[in-house]
């Protein structure tokens, strides 16, 4: 991984483990630099784009409707 991208990794490490110690599904973000967890195997947490968690609320909010 270049060194630039580890360095704004680094800054978002507080997010990540924020996620894994409330053993969260996923995090929601735009930005390029969370893609490097689909690369660790274990833990595993998926990062999903804004309008990818905003399509998921949609159907969540159909499914209640129902």
């Amino acid at each position: 991984m270049p060194s630039s991208n580890r360095i704004v990794l680094d800054t978002n490490y507080k997010f990540v483990d924020c996620a894994f110690a409330a053993n969260a599904t996923f995090i929601v973000s735009d930005d390029k630099h969370f893609d490097v967890l689909k690369e660790i195997p274990f833990p595993r947490l998926l990062v999903l784009k804004l309008i990818e968690f905003l399509s998921l609320l949609k159907a969540e909010d159909n499914s209640n409707n129902v």
